[in-house]
């Protein structure tokens, strides 16, 4: 990931040692453990060329896709372009602690800092088409497939992922959410 807006995220378990309260950075809800300060979860943000929509008529327009959104909305805009936007390129959690909702949080804090700090949006992942447990993850978040403009279906791109110090290009799925309503407001102030 290139560019001046750069974001990692580490999950912790709480702790309480001698009496002494530890906290992970983006919350304190991750559970209790008598460990010293694990690392249960992580993920990256950065910025990367994503295809935005450039007009959206809609202030609750779901984006790409299958026909409709959740809401009944449709999902298709009329114009794309490649825009610098906020890209999840890893997101990880100890198999440990998965199911536990540490995922989801890491999520949810990369759309706060997207929306809130870096002022965007719409918020972008890559996620490979054979991991189950991630798609499962986003589409449970509310990130919907990006249309490839020519046959209708899910964009794939390739992305060079570093595997045990090797290089390897893969194909992904890029998937997106809106985090901003057209009012600049964001769309989850429950977060």
């Amino acid at each position: 990931m290139r560019g001046k807006k750069y974001c990692l995220l580490l999950a912790k378990k709480y702790v309480v040692d001698d009496g002494d309260e530890y906290y992970d950075v983006s919350s304190s809800s991750f559970g209790r453990s008598d460990d010293d300060d694990d690392v249960v979860g992580m993920v990256e943000m950065g910025m990367s060329l994503c295809p935005v929509p450039t007009n959206i008529t809609s202030s609750n327009a779901t984006i790409a896709g299958a026909a409709g959104g959740n809401d009944g909305t449709s999902n298709k805009s009329s114009e794309e372009t490649m825009t610098p936007t906020p890209l999840i390129g890893v997101i990880c959690v100890s198999p440990k602690h998965q199911k536990e909702g540490i995922g989801m949080k890491l999520l949810q804090k990369c759309e706060e800092v997207a929306r809130e700090i870096w002022k965007e949006d719409f918020i972008c992942v890559d996620v490979e088409p054979d991991n189950a447990p991630a798609l499962s993850l986003f589409e449970m978040g509310g990130y919907v497939e990006c249309l490839d403009g020519e046959g209708g279906g899910a964009l794939m791109r390739n992305t060079t992922i570093l595997r045990r110090r090797s290089a390897e290009v893969k194909p992904h799925y890029l998937l997106r959410k809106r985090i901003r309503d057209d009012d600049g407001d964001g769309l989850n102030d429950d977060i």
